[in-house]
């Protein structure tokens, strides 16, 4: 049997210290970073700001785009699974699945709405982060919207901040050539970022519980690429639409 040195072994970690592959890092494990203090208050803050004209006209091509896509997609396998399968879960009259006759829970039209969305590629596409933001942040998005009745102005301004925060997440991990290495979609952990932030925004969720809502992104964020051997496309629809972001919808 091989032997491992025990100088190779890590130290046992004390109370206050985490280890994060083999790195070392000190501080109290309650300790919030300056990262992601700054972007809880900036979520949280999202819904009081006034849109550029150019950034609202451009936001509203989004939307009508993307629903364009939902209804699509509702009559392609993808979708027609995510409707049989929400149609079957029931739950309370919150909000419209697009492309039906289905009223449900905010989380079962958000799953619908968003593998309908990307059911056929022809959602919005930002080719250098591999990201569709569209399936991922518009369905969830009107989902909230709909079962809180908030009106365009407040939509508006979510799907613009979720777009933003999945973007430059992405950006900042340069998760394209994470993606290379470690087989996960980039794209699918920023829409589930981005997700969460337009709901939490919806919500009007305070700084605090926007971390929280957060924390719950970064442990369904996955997308591994197996889901590219399904040649029927309903895996992809499934990791890349809102299915994995609505826990945030819970937190309020």
């Amino acid at each position: 049997m091989h032997k491992t040195r025990s100088s190779s072994l890590l130290p046992a970690p004390s109370p206050n210290e985490l280890f994060v592959t083999g790195a070392k890092v000190t501080g109290p494990r309650t300790r919030i970073s300056p990262v992601t203090k700054a972007l809880s208050e900036y979520i949280a803050d999202a819904s009081k700001s006034q849109l550029p004209v150019e950034v609202r006209e451009r936001a509203k091509i989004h939307l009508v785009d993307t629903v364009a896509a939902v209804v699509s997609g509702s009559r392609l396998e993808p979708g027609r699974k995510a409707l049989q399968y929400v149609a079957a879960l029931g739950g309370n009259a919150e909000s419209v699945v697009i492309g039906s006759r289905l009223v449900t829970s905010a989380l079962a039209a958000a799953l619908a709405n968003g593998m309908c969305g990307h059911a056929d590629e022809t959602d919005d596409t930002i080719m250098a982060l591999r990201l569709h933001p569209g399936a991922c942040i518009v369905p969830a998005a009107l989902a909230i919207a709909d079962k809180e009745q908030l009106g365009g102005t407040a939509v508006l301004r979510a799907i613009v901040l979720g777009y933003d925060v999945a973007a430059r997440l992405l950006r900042a991990l340069r998760l394209m050539s994470l993606g290379e290495r470690s087989r996960h979609h980039g794209g699918a952990i920023g829409g589930s970022f981005g997700a969460t932030a337009a709901c939490a925004a919806l919500l009007r969720l305070n700084p605090t519980v926007v971390r929280y809502a957060l924390s719950y992104a970064g442990q369904n964020a996955a997308g591994i690429y197996t889901m590219l051997r399904d040649s029927h496309h309903v895996e992809k629809a499934y990791v890349l639409g809102a299915c994995r972001h609505t826990m945030a919808f819970r937190l309020r």
